[in-house]
């Protein structure tokens, strides 16, 4: 296994290990499970823990690249309230080798299901991850990968 190969396997591992153990303390927000993935939204001590032990540190460019890449395939998926922070799927997890902890209580909201069944409800169908999902007339934001939804797009 090369250098590159090895530090995508640390960091995935990183990402899986810090899932678990907030898990463990008893988070169950998905806000404060997941993480940034621009150096922008990075948590700085994300970048310190993952080079801890580093003799070679990883700058944050390079950390938002494998994290990009992640994404990519399929190692993490964004939260629904927030498109710009990802939690590790169970793809992650599997490849990481790391079994994934169970969370108490931690609903995912999909859809507003206290919304009255004789509301307007439309189909749109996202440009970018071309899934076509039912949207109330206020909702512009697309539910899987936070893209904006546009009028000529429903069906």
């Amino acid at each position: 296994m090369d250098k590159s190969a090895s530090a995508m396997k640390k960091i995935l591992e990183y990402i899986c290990e810090r899932y678990n153990r907030l898990v463990s303390e008893g988070v169950s927000e998905l806000e404060e499970l997941a993480i940034g993935t621009t150096v922008k939204r990075m948590d700085p001590s994300m970048i310190e823990e993952i080079n801890e032990g580093r003799a070679n540190p990883l700058k944050p460019a390079s950390v938002e690249r494998t994290l990009r890449g992640f994404k990519k395939q399929g190692y993490l998926e964004p939260i629904p309230t927030d498109s710009a922070l990802f939690v590790p799927t169970d793809k992650a997890f599997t490849e990481a080798g790391i079994e994934k902890a169970k969370t108490i209580g931690a609903a995912i909201p999909r859809k507003p299901f206290d919304v009255p069944r004789d509301t307007v409800h439309r189909n749109v169908e996202c440009r970018v991850c071309l899934i076509v999902d039912g949207y109330l007339p206020e909702e512009n934001e697309c539910r899987h990968c936070g893209a904006l939804l546009l009028e000529l797009d429903v069906l």
